[in-house]
């Protein structure tokens, strides 16, 4: 809709076999349709892409369905103010978790580095309510496309290594993040698992 193309996960890469992310959307594409279709809520697919940051590869939005457009792919939210981000880091193991944020608080500024400074306490909720929620009015495009959203996240593991996250979002105004997270959470994380 903008003239502006990029490829897409799904693009064969040269170098022969798919990589992680490609892997992560064969796997997880079925999943995350199924998700969405039983929620009625939009679902995105990030993988980790190094340094504890993710990139959203997949997801199904649909302006129509959810109020919220689907152009996100490629987006790289914020690991401190994203549901997406805070469930990523907070399954990462110790040794991990703090050589990344440490690497990525030293060059964030403004909103972003006064949510890295409360990091450790946020990753502690995350961790006792098996869920990241995204910061309020946190919207984290140049771009107004709408509503402002809102989303619950759990990272995507295998065994002890961390994959990605995957998440529902919806409209904040529609919904609070209790009512989402009692009704939908164990869906999204057996969705995880999958």
């Amino acid at each position: 809709s903008d003239s502006r193309y990029r490829i897409g996960s799904r693009f064969p890469r040269v170098g022969g076999g798919p990589d992680s992310i490609d892997a992560l959307v064969e796997a997880g594409s079925a999943h995350i349709m199924d998700l969405s279709d039983v929620t009625g809520l939009g679902v995105d697919l990030a993988a980790g892409i190094g340094n504890g940051r993710v990139e959203i590869v997949d997801t199904t939005r649909h302006f129509n369905a959810h109020g919220i457009f689907p152009d996100c792919i490629g987006y790289r939210p914020s690991p401190f103010r994203s549901a997406l981000g805070c469930a990523f880091l907070a399954a990462l193991n110790p040794t991990e978790m703090a050589e990344y944020t440490e690497n990525l608080v030293a060059n964030t500024t403004g909103k972003d580095r006064n949510a890295a400074l409360a990091l450790p306490s946020t990753l502690d909720v995350v961790r006792s309510r098996g869920y990241a929620t995204r910061e309020d009015g946190y919207w984290g495009r140049a771009v107004d496309y709408g509503g402002i959203p809102s989303a619950i996240s759990v990272a995507v593991c295998a065994g002890p290594n961390v994959l990605g996250a995957v998440s529902l979002i919806w409209l904040a105004e529609q919904r609070s993040v209790d009512e989402v997270a009692q009704t939908h959470l164990p869906k999204l994380t057996a969705a995880a698992n999958a």
